[in-house]
């Protein structure tokens, strides 16, 4: 069984985790990741603005 495992977990790496592939998948999370980055950091003000309201009554 350790051997089958071995073999397909070889396949696999030489058939789908390419070096294209794995390069498109990082620059995929990059992508997305910049997209957050950017909504959060304009929604972040208005945010900040609402936590503190209760805090301003105390």
């Amino acid at each position: 069984m350790d051997e089958l495992d071995r073999l397909v977990i070889a396949t696999t790496n030489r058939s789908v985790l390419t070096p294209e592939a794995v390069g498109y998948v990082i620059q995929r999370a990059h992508e997305r990741l910049s997209e957050c980055m950017k909504t959060q950091t304009s929604q972040r003000p208005a945010q900040i603005q609402q936590e503190l309201k209760p805090l301003q009554r105390e």
